[in-house]
């Protein structure tokens, strides 16, 4: 329990340290979109929130048995990397669609 927590305190601290890039820092108009900036971003903001549901999830379903960390990880991979895509391609079309 000590090493979920730890875990999920970690990935949370480092949400908001990633999202700040230098590229960031521009204006939304002076720069084009980014596919995968916008992607990283999102990945390590939904991360940590999709690991803890996960484990959540896990104790709640299979509460006398060891955690399933290989389904948690699975979980919180697949959920975060699939927003990333959705939300990243969803601000570059919009970004796009507003320089012309």
């Amino acid at each position: 329990m000590k090493a979920v927590v730890s875990l999920l305190l970690v990935l949370s601290l480092l949400s908001p340290v990633s999202a700040v890039t230098g590229e960031a820092l521009v204006s939304a108009e002076a720069k084009p979109a980014n596919f995968l900036t916008e992607f990283d971003i999102t990945f390590w903001q939904t991360a940590p929130f999709v690991t803890f549901w996960a484990y959540f999830g896990d104790r709640l379903l299979f509460a006398g048995q060891p955690v399933h960390w290989d389904a948690i990880g699975i979980i919180g991979a697949v959920v975060s990397v699939g927003n990333a895509v959705i939300s990243a391609n969803k601000v570059v079309n919009d970004r796009n669609r507003q320089s012309y």
